[in-house]
């Protein structure tokens, strides 16, 4: 699993990056990734769900989504920590696949391919960006295009075990869309902290599992607000903590590693495009898109494999997720939080 506003905008080729600059072809990665096998959690039978309010049976259909495109981000800029106006070296750890997801077909629930399959455009946009920073994406899959910025390359690395990369390097490390990856953060971050220049910043946008609404139109009886709870201990039974907001992961996680200037700020994304105002209504749409594109797999692993469910058990409850998402009269929200922190100049 790894994951984490984007603007709509018009489709490009992979030939093209997001804002539409000519590339130059650069190898792909040299070696394949060796993922590692991760054990199973002990299976236990789970009570069943509550039904679901009666609101999501009586759903109002969805409205058509316009296509888009990964290209500005969650937040409407590339990064939020104050790092230098000419950054020469930096890394984005699980960068993803660098594709931008397809336009919309004709609805909520007919997007083909999409969408954590967009996280490799961060490296592509922050190249783009600035031209004279060596930026590497690194993934534990050889799943990025090669058509990409010649000052970005794609490096197969776990984030996990110790970085390939020396100490005192890079000016910038971002890292997001990671929870439950990895079962200490606090010893990825001090990964982090060993490869950055003196001065240098680490980013961490992630996610929490919880939907909750501020106008009361969820409850307690919701597959919307069930999620949470049945996400998070699958996490902890995993052992691959995925509750880092509720347990305040990055920011403890950073200051145990020694950064100074810890930073947290947290942003409500709407889980489907249910607000009236539009930039609220497109963050909707696409968080909608990054949320369903595999329900199934997400699902059959951490429900099944870590929880015990049944198959039958994980159909009924997804059915009644879907159709919560697309009753726009249910305003679920999901916290994003963005936590940066400095390396000390003197250390």
């Amino acid at each position: 699993m790894s994951s984490p506003a984007e603007k709509a905008q018009s489709p490009a080729s992979d030939a093209a990056s997001p804002k539409g600059k000519a590339k130059s072809p650069t190898p792909g990665p040299a070696s394949p990734a060796t993922a590692r096998a991760s054990s199973a959690a002990p299976k236990s039978p789970t009570p069943a769900l509550a039904t679901p309010a009666a609101a999501a049976r009586e759903s109002t259909p969805a409205p058509e989504i316009p296509g888009l495109l990964s290209g500005a981000h969650w937040l409407e800029q590339l990064y939020t920590a104050p790092i230098s106006d000419d950054p020469k070296h930096v890394v984005d750890i699980g960068t993803g696949t660098g594709k931008p997801c397809t336009q919309g077909s004709t609805g909520m629930s007919n997007q083909v391919e999409v969408l954590t399959q967009y996280i490799g455009l961060w490296a592509i946009d922050f190249a783009d960006k600035f031209p004279d920073c060596t930026v590497i994406g690194t993934d534990i899959s050889p799943i990025q295009p090669t058509w990409i910025p010649p000052n970005l390359r794609f490096d197969i690395d776990d984030y996990t075990k110790e970085w390939a990369y020396e100490s005192n390097h890079f000016d910038y490390i971002h890292m997001r869309w990671l929870t439950g990856t990895t079962k200490d953060w606090t010893a990825a971050y001090k990964e982090a902290y060993r490869c950055l220049k003196p001065g240098g910043w680490i980013e961490h946008i992630d996610a929490s599992g919880t939907i909750y609404s501020e106008d009361n139109t969820i409850n307690e009886e919701n597959a919307m607000v069930q999620w949470g709870k049945i996400w998070q201990e699958a996490g902890r039974k995993s052992g691959n903590p995925v509750d880092l907001l509720e347990r305040n992961l990055q920011e403890q996680g950073m200051k145990e590693a020694g950064f100074v200037n810890v930073t947290k700020k947290d942003y409500p994304i709407p889980v489907s495009q249910w607000p009236k105002a539009e930039k609220r209504k497109e963050l909707g749409q696409f968080f909608y898109l990054v949320y369903t594109q595999d329900l199934e797999g997400l699902c059959q692993y951490m429900f099944g494999t870590v929880m015990g469910w049944p198959q039958e058990q994980i159909t009924v409850y997804l059915a009644h997720l879907r159709a919560e998402l697309k009753n726009m009269s249910l305003h679920g929200l999901m916290d994003f939080r963005v936590v940066y922190a400095q390396k000390p100049l003197e250390c």
